[in-house]
């Protein structure tokens, strides 16, 4: 209506009529529409249910940062140099081999070669980069470097079975601020995450076990997008997420591991700790998930 009424119609079409069903939809600037499970209103805390069923914790006080474990392609940089191999060797065949369909055997040669070298190279460099061959200490030498630069800060380390996750534990953060940004950047979280909490104001971490991780095989999408109006698919819904919690009991999402810098806490970050410890299970001896 804001558009209507400053430009008219024609103004009108720029405008995203529908939102897009994506992963990370508050990544699209779109309010995050997920069932409210449970709120914690003295600590700005809401937990949801996500798109594929996992409780997730939001608060816009606490900065949590989740830090996915990074892989080098080894496969795309196989077919990168099987591609690459394939032109100069069809190129050079004409040169170097005096044979019938000497490009085409060029072509073949150039490709088995550049493919075994650029699969070699890819599985070398994660071998040896500690950002691929361990993922937990080289975040923890980056926040380890800044709490040292940065004297107050106070950082939870947890480890998650994808990676890393943080929490900020000696003050709170505004997602927007310059600060939370650099912190954010410099270990490697995922730019759609750190999009979608400067757009939501929020931060976010998951907080119970992915589905299929814990043996639930059925799809979640009962009913859709939330709110689910029809009664058959919320009865649907129930039922899954039944299945679901039974599953899940036996696992934590993730593992406190240490706290670096100064180990100062926040008592209002605090109560979010409790709360994240207390829902993930992180303080526990139980597999993660």
């Amino acid at each position: 209506m804001d558009v209507l009424r400053r430009g008219g119609e024609k103004a009108l079409g720029g405008l995203r009529r529908r939102e897009r069903r994506v992963a990370y939809a508050g990544g699209e600037g779109l309010p995050i529409r997920e069932e409210i499970v449970q709120e914690w209103e003295g600590a700005d805390v809401v937990v949801t249910r996500n798109g594929y069923g996992s409780l997730c914790l939001n608060t816009p006080r606490a900065m949590f940062v989740d830090v996915d474990g990074a892989s080098v392609a080894a496969g795309l940089w196989g077919c990168a140099g099987l591609l690459l191999g394939a032109v100069a060797g069809a190129v050079a065949g004409p040169w170097l081999l005096e044979l019938p369909k000497s490009r085409l055997l060029g072509a073949l040669a150039g490709a088995a070669i550049l493919w075994a070298l650029a699969t070699l190279v890819a599985r070398i460099r994660q071998a040896v980069d500690l950002r691929y061959s361990n993922p937990l200490e080289w975040v923890r030498g980056r926040v380890a470097s800044w709490c040292d630069s940065h004297p107050p800060w106070s950082v939870r380390l947890y480890q998650t079975p994808a990676g890393v996750r943080l929490l900020v534990m000696h003050g709170a953060f505004e997602p927007t601020s310059e600060e939370a940004r650099a912190f954010m950047k410099l270990v490697g979280a995922d730019p759609l995450y750190v999009r979608m909490c400067e757009l939501q104001k929020c931060f976010r971490a998951r907080v119970s076990p992915k589905p299929w991780r814990v043996g639930v095989t059925a799809h979640f999408k009962a009913g859709g997008t939330w709110p689910v109006l029809d009664e058959a698919k919320l009865s649907r819904r129930s039922e899954w997420v039944l299945q679901y919690e039974a599953q899940s009991a036996r696992h934590a999402s993730c593992r406190y591991v240490e706290t670096l810098g100064s180990r100062r806490s926040d008592p209002r970050v605090e109560e979010v700790r409790r709360i994240h410890d207390e829902l993930s299970r992180a303080e526990t001896r139980l597999e993660i998930a």
